[in-house]
């Protein structure tokens, strides 16, 4: 039987290894939160910056800081991680929820390039993650299945969270 999704701190990831983790980055104006999503490139999709464990990757959030470099295309290099920072996990996957300044909200878009996973960033918000994890079938956009069938059932109270941890 599969476990149900988790809020864990990230400091619980470098203690754990996962099949699959990742990074969503998010920040919060005027009492709302944003998330930063890649568009794949092949499927187009909106999902986190992850992928799979390497077999050099020590733990989870070994795994997800990588993957986040690697998809990001660098952009975040001088990113801070604080192990207080929370994440989403089950027994197969994780995803990390690190916070980003709004002042650099507009600029990301900006600096990223192409890559060979990621041909895009976009940012949407609360409402809009929420319409996206439970009712994808006919909309515009579309949430990489994986990242929606993780998040269905914590979209609120993540929101909630987050936007009580935010400090960058």
């Amino acid at each position: 039987m599969e476990m149900p999704t988790q809020i864990v701190s990230a400091s619980y990831l470098s203690k754990i290894q996962l099949h699959r983790a990742g990074v969503i980055l998010y920040c919060v104006i005027e009492g709302k939160v944003y998330f930063l999503f890649a568009r794949d490139r092949r499927t187009y999709d909106l999902c986190d910056f992850g992928g799979h464990r390497d077999d050099h990757d020590p733990n989870a959030l070994a795994t997800a800081l990588r993957e986040f470099r690697e998809e990001s295309g660098g952009i975040f290099a001088q990113h801070k991680v604080s192990l207080r920072q929370i994440a989403l996990y089950d027994d197969n996957m994780a995803i990390l929820f690190l916070p980003i300044a709004t002042d650099r909200y507009a600029s990301v878009i900006k600096k990223f390039q192409h890559n060979i996973e990621v041909t895009a960033l976009c940012w949407i918000d609360e409402k809009q993650l929420q319409t996206l994890v439970y009712h994808s079938n006919g909309q515009h956009e579309h949430l990489w299945s994986l990242t929606a069938k993780f998040l269905r059932g914590s979209v609120a109270h993540l929101c909630m969270l987050l936007k009580q941890l935010y400090i960058v």
